[in-house]
């Protein structure tokens, strides 16, 4: 073969290439080529493990934070709308762990339920004001009727933060 029919041939490959390149790249992205950005709802489905709870001094300084400093937990959004939540204190049920809690004293048992916090039910993304509602459908010791929980949030590298600077907040990184 000739080196200019070899040239010819490569000039052939190239724009093969080429043609295939922006076949993909129209197929994966919108109608204008670019590549689709991750929408607030998308970012937030998955598993989060609770990180951290903290509440600014001035937003409530008659009581301590309900879960302790380093509580346990889990925040899932599923892609189906649904949200399910489960936080615990850490060591709240240790006093428990080699008896039944049938047996034990009043005062254990209410600080076993003190430190824990379960719901259930679906969500919905405002993402122009960073809002994320929670409408509970079901929960373990119900808040006295209140049914929806709205808060801000936003995203670090791999991290949630649920709530405001100012007030109080949550952090969760994505489980993986």
């Amino acid at each position: 073969m000739t080196s200019k029919a070899l040239g010819s041939l490569v000039q052939v490959y190239r724009m093969r290439l080429a043609v295939i390149m922006l076949v993909l790249a129209c197929a994966c992205g919108d109608s204008d080529g670019s590549v689709p950005i991750p929408t607030a709802i998308d970012s937030l489905i998955g598993t989060w493990r609770v990180a951290g709870h903290l509440r600014h001094a001035a937003a409530d300084t008659s009581s301590a934070l309900p879960f302790g400093s380093r509580p346990r937990g889990y925040l899932v959004y599923d892609a189906t709308g649904h949200v399910f939540w489960q936080v615990q204190r850490t060591g709240v049920a240790d006093s428990l762990r080699n008896r039944s809690w049938r047996g034990a004293p009043d005062s254990v048992l209410r600080q076993v339920l003190e430190g824990f916090q379960a719901y259930f039910g679906t969500y919905a993304v405002d993402a122009s004001a960073r809002m994320v509602t929670h409408r509970i459908e079901g929960e373990f010791l119900p808040r006295r009727g209140q049914t929806e929980l709205a808060t801000p949030f936003r995203f670090r590298p791999d991290s949630l933060i649920l709530g405001a600077d100012s007030l109080e907040r949550w952090v969760f990184v994505r489980v993986r």
